[in-house]
């Protein structure tokens, strides 16, 4: 297997060299213990040290993924070192690109491991969250934007601790919203609005239809109505039609919405081109109408409609929107692009871009990777 570990970044002087990123995935040729993983980590150390590579391996039921990154040539020998190692096989790249700046600098050796390592080596190791290895063994074509997610924050110990700080503050309050959230897609499969709207109403009070409890429990039932689809529970039709009722059922509970009377600004309000789900973007223009701002609603179909609008109008924000039930890791590419271009093409140069959806909802971190500055509550 490969001796591809992480150096911190004081071992690396003179020049900077072009920097490259690759990530593949391969098969061991037999089961490989937690000690034999861990002896095999310390001496991809020192390997990797003399060579300036940085990244992560993780191992799980027999699967080798890794990311590695640093200046070409050094990646290119490690992967050639990789071709030849006869621990694994059925070797396949799967990313491969330059890039500008380390993900996983500042860190030693990590290995990850589905079930950790209890020994006196555990600083070496870390555990990815389940469902970070859930999405990786049923999209393994988008490890690197999975892998990602385990990459350190910088000033920090890692982005397993920012997870730690999000799960207390965040996701714990919310724990009683998914139940209802379960209950909640149920009735929106049977198309029951009426039964559905009732159990708005009750699970989260006589607030508002934009206050943050029920866009917590719209967003629970539209992870649920995705989740049910990845275990093959329903087609994705239904989970459309399961959205749609979501949306019947969050236009007649605008009535219960107070409005702020104070002019907040003009929001461009809009799904990323060919994302099908509209529901993240009406769960935005819910929230935003509430909190005073005058929104439009657009459905372009390219960046280039999207630019136009943006050029012919000042607008002080854009919400744009990825799927509230599936989490479309491979359109965060494409959502960068579509940023960028959003920038140049607004005569604000100010412009304030808010992404929601459900990769943003799991991992905050990806807000600031696709170049937004916060995130959407839909």
């Amino acid at each position: 297997m490969s001796e591809a570990v992480c150096v911190s970044k004081a071992s690396v002087s003179g020049n900077q060299p072009k920097l490259s990123t690759l990530v593949y995935r391969s098969r061991a040729t037999r089961p490989l213990t937690p000690i034999e993983l861990l002896d095999l980590t310390k001496v991809a150390e020192r390997r990797n040290r003399a060579e300036a590579i940085t990244g992560l391996m993780l191992y799980d039921d027999a699967s080798f993924f890794q990311w590695l990154e640093g200046p070409d040539d050094a990646v290119a020998r490690v992967m050639r070192s990789i071709n030849g190692d006869a621990r694994h096989t059925d070797i396949e790249v799967l990313t491969r690109r330059p890039t500008a700046r380390r993900n996983f600098h500042g860190w030693s050796m990590k290995l990850a491991l589905a079930d950790g390592v209890q020994s006196a080596g555990t600083r070496e190791v870390i555990t990815p969250p389940p469902k970070l290895l859930a999405a990786l063994r049923r999209r393994p074509e988008h490890a690197a934007h999975i892998l990602d997610r385990l990459a350190p924050m910088p000033g920090s110990a890692g982005r397993l601790v920012a997870l730690e700080s999000i799960v207390t503050a965040e996701i714990v309050p919310h724990l009683l919203q998914t139940t209802a959230g379960a209950r909640l897609a149920g009735l929106l499969r049977a198309d029951d609005v009426d039964a559905a709207l009732a159990l708005v109403r009750s699970a989260t009070g006589p607030a508002g239809g934009a206050s943050v409890a029920r866009t917590a429990l719209f967003t629970a039932a539209a992870r649920d109505l995705g989740d049910g689809w990845s275990r093959d529970e329903c087609s994705e039709l239904d989970v459309s039609l399961g959205l749609f009722t979501l949306h019947t059922v969050m236009r007649q509970l605008d009535q219960d919405a107070p409005v702020d009377l104070v002019f907040a600004g003009l929001a461009l309000v809009a799904p990323q081109s060919g994302e099908p789900h509209a529901l993240g973007a009406a769960m935005s223009a819910q929230t935003l109408r509430a909190g005073g701002w005058q929104v439009r609603c657009e459905f372009p179909d390219n960046d280039d409609e999207l630019g136009a609008l943006l050029a012919g109008t000042w607008f002080d924000r854009l919400d744009l929107s990825l799927s509230p039930a599936h989490d479309r890791l491979d359109r965060l590419g494409d959502l960068t692009t579509t940023i960028a271009m959003a920038r140049l093409a607004s005569p604000n140069r100010a412009l304030n871009v808010a992404v929601g959806g459900r990769a943003f909802t799991e991992d905050a971190g990806l807000v600031a990777r696709v170049g937004a500055d916060s995130q959407t509550r839909g």
